[in-house]
């Protein structure tokens, strides 16, 4: 695989982690829902060489609106091909054999690069995605483009339904071995227009533990123009790098070229989180429909009760309203009386 140090022609943040494959295990839910038509052959064209059957995966129901599917991830061959200069953000990203796809949905999505977003050292937040309003510290995409309608990646960017995404959401913790993998490279490509390539490795080993407990739907990319031509499946569970893992990729990458008097940091490469709207978002996990079920519960029962309350408080304000201007007097038997 190739890691190379992208740069753009502006410095932009990436965008939330909110918004953002065709042949995982079959079809799933989770961050966004997603429809796709195979590709057409051309009157006189000769029919299409016949595609490898894919493994079936274990199936789970979700609710009414989809199915999940266990992802997996293949290891690959690493690439040689070296990595082009990203036209929007600084980035640092990873070239990715497009054998290597999603299965699950109606389309073939393959692989084509995967990427990082951090924060910096006062701020180490730099998560596009949030869940519960909480940030995280960086953020790993893994970028698929729709393989059956389009030829490569950039074509397919602007288009409907071109790209999906898995985004991993990545928390400090203990060392990970598997993101040294490529955290321990980074110093080679420290500066603009440096690349290195290293050895291939299992790609699986970057996701987090239960890869089919996620977040779907359908979203932007997160760098401009922010196409909306995006499925997102973001996994619920976060991965942990050490502190001095994130310190790593928080300082070790510049913007500029090793001769530039002025070197700047690469830092803060993310977009941040944007209003959600009416996005519809799959979940693939029965505690988060509980989970929904349940507030929904607590939220009736807080309404039941301010309702009662504010009954109760009418009818005794009411009351009082009712006995406004009646005076009461002790009884008070005269001594006449008692002695009578």
């Amino acid at each position: 695989m190739c890691l190379g140090l992208s740069r753009s022609i502006k410095a932009v943040r990436g965008e939330p982690a909110a918004q953002r494959s065709k042949s995982w295990p079959r079809r799933r839910a989770a961050h966004t829902r997603r429809r796709e038509h195979g590709s057409q052959n051309k009157e006189g064209e000769p029919p299409p060489a016949p595609r490898e059957p894919q493994p079936k995966m274990p199936q789970r129901s979700l609710h009414a609106a989809a199915v999940l599917l266990l992802l997996s991830l293949k290891e690959q061959p690493s690439s040689s091909a070296p990595v082009n200069g990203s036209k929007w953000t600084y980035i640092v990203k990873m070239n990715l054999p497009p054998g290597m796809h999603i299965q699950g949905l109606q389309s073939r999505y393959s692989a084509t690069q995967l990427h990082l977003h951090w924060g910096d050292q006062n701020d180490p937040h730099g998560s596009e995605h949030t869940i519960g309003g909480k940030h995280f510290a960086a953020e790993l995409h893994i970028v698929h483009y729709n393989s059956d309608r389009y030829p490569d990646a950039k074509t397919a960017s602007d288009k409907s339904e071109g790209l999906a995404v898995l985004a991993v959401l990545i928390e400090m913790g203990s060392f990970n071995p598997s993101y040294d993998k490529i955290f321990s490279h980074l110093q080679e490509v420290k500066y603009k227009g440096q690349e290195v390539v290293i050895p291939g490795f299992n790609i699986e080993e970057l996701l987090p533990e239960r890869p089919y407990e996620y977040y779907r739907y359908k979203g932007s990319l997160t760098t401009p123009p922010c196409h909306p031509t995006v499925l997102w499946t973001v996994f619920r569970n976060p991965v942990q790098i050490s502190q001095e893992q994130l310190l790593d990729l928080e300082t070790a990458l510049y913007c500029t070229h090793v001769d530039d008097p002025s070197p700047r940091e690469m830092t803060n490469n993310f977009r941040h989180v944007q209003k959600f709207d009416e996005r519809l978002v799959y979940v693939s996990f029965q505690e988060g429909i509980i989970l929904s079920v349940a507030l929904a519960g607590v939220l009736g029962i807080c309404i039941v009760l301010a309702v009662s309350i504010w009954l109760f408080r009418r009818k005794k304000s009411s009351k009082k309203g009712d006995n406004k201007g009646v005076i009461y007097k002790p009884a008070i038997k005269t001594e006449t009386e008692a002695h009578a």
